[in-house]
């Protein structure tokens, strides 16, 4: 049993580490470029491509502007494209 949990903890802990790592890189990208302060993130889908992460999301920001971003691999910029104001992202 203590071995199986080892297992899963080993499984599930990079996961996690990946998960606040690339929200607080998109965090800091997003006051920077886009002089934005992150209110939340919506539409959160975390996937690989051939063993490579890739993070897509809408960013909504305390002022209410929204913008989709997508980042393929663990390191990098995100791509971020500003949502019309007329549209859901």
């Amino acid at each position: 049993m203590r071995m199986a949990t080892s297992l899963l903890l080993g499984l599930l802990l990079p996961t996690a580490a990946f998960a606040a790592s690339w929200q607080e890189e998109l965090t800091m990208q997003m006051q920077e470029l886009k002089n934005c302060k992150l209110g939340f993130l919506a539409k959160v889908v975390e996937t690989s491509k051939d063993g490579v992460p890739v993070v897509t999301a809408t960013a909504q920001c305390e002022d209410g502007r929204q913008f989709d971003v997508e980042r393929i691999g663990e390191r990098g910029l995100f791509k971020i494209k500003e949502c019309e104001q007329k549209r859901v992202c």
